[in-house]
């Protein structure tokens, strides 16, 4: 093996870790991965003829029909519920941002009144009472 580059005793050589938009996930390596399953090839439908009734293929293409429609359907629920999920984490970064804000507001008033508690100056009630304003609070 290369320098700097460890596998695990028992994964297969086939499998190797690639780093890309899912972070280091185990995949195969493209020579691998392009081959999928499927239908067969147009020119293996040819001879179909000689062992499918006329039946059996209309059969076979309503099915495959009415699969397309239903991987199709299957996509757009996929995208709409992407978009929602988007869309609440938008408004939650949303939220926790004005939560942080006030969470910041809050411990600039704190640590002013502990000085105005400790303190007790006229400078320590001045600057009190300015922040609070400034934060739209009444002192």
């Amino acid at each position: 093996m290369f320098a700097g580059v460890h596998r695990p005793l028992n994964m297969p050589q086939a499998y190797q870790t690639r780093t890309g938009y899912l972070g280091n996930a185990m995949t195969r390596p493209p020579s691998v991965a392009g081959k999928r399953g499927g239908r067969r090839p147009k020119e293996y439908e040819e001879y179909d003829h000689v062992t499918l009734s006329e039946e059996e293929r209309d059969k076979r293409d309503k099915r495959r029909l009415r699969n397309k429609e239903a991987a199709a359907r299957c996509r757009q629920r996929r995208l709409d519920l992407m978009g929602s999920l988007q869309n609440q984490v938008a408004q939650l970064k949303e939220e926790n941002d004005m939560k942080d804000t006030r969470i910041a507001e809050l411990q600039l008033l704190v640590s002013l009144l502990l000085l105005l508690w400790t303190c007790g100056t006229a400078y320590a009630v001045h600057q009190a009472s300015e922040t609070t304003h400034f934060i739209g609070l009444t002192f």
